[in-house]
């Protein structure tokens, strides 16, 4: 395979802030940079482990962040929750029945009209009951496990019907 420099970029599809160039969105890679030899993959290589490790770092700070967040709004929820709701109460009964909400300069505060609702107790006498009442209620789901079909591929030879065989090949891969 020939290795070609990596060509100057083409405009792509844009969002709301204009058009927006492959170049303007792509890492720093040197002038006429092409892989040619161990060094120059090894530098790819190198560049592509140091991308998955930052995706990951940042995957897991993000995770801590969410968590951290969640953690500060159950807080607040727990020991202001119903203060807010009390006075919230008060402050809609003041409207006399205009308005269910109260606008703050950090959000909104109201109440919602719940809609009825079946709460189920004890799932598997209600399936019994759903099969005579409410035939349409109950789902049979088959479900196809694939390691079986495999094995049995493996120790007999016989692709099943309905079934082809795929050629095995080097798949690339990068770690």
């Amino acid at each position: 395979m020939d290795s070609k420099p990596l060509e100057a970029a083409t405009p792509v599809c844009g969002g709301a802030d204009g058009e927006v160039t492959v170049e303007e969105d792509r890492p720093e890679v040197p002038q006429a940079f092409c892989v040619e030899d161990e060094k120059s993959a090894n530098w790819v290589v190198l560049k592509i482990t140091q991308c998955r490790a930052y995706r990951d770092r940042v995957d897991a700070w993000a995770a801590r962040e969410k968590a951290r967040a969640q953690r500060d709004e159950d807080f607040f929820l727990r020991f202001f929750g119903r203060q807010l709701e009390g006075w919230t109460s008060e402050q809609v009964q003041k409207l006399n029945g205009r308005r269910k909400s109260i606008c703050v300069p950090a959000g909104t505060l109201g109440f919602r009209r719940q809609q009825d609702k079946i709460v189920i107790d004890n799932e598997k006498s209600l399936i019994v009951w759903a099969k005579k009442h409410v035939p349409a209620a109950i789902e049979i789901v088959e479900k196809l496990h694939k390691t079986p079909i495999n094995e049995y591929f493996a120790q007999t030879g016989e692709i099943p019907p309905d079934c082809h065989l795929e050629q095995g090949y080097d798949k690339f891969y990068i770690s």
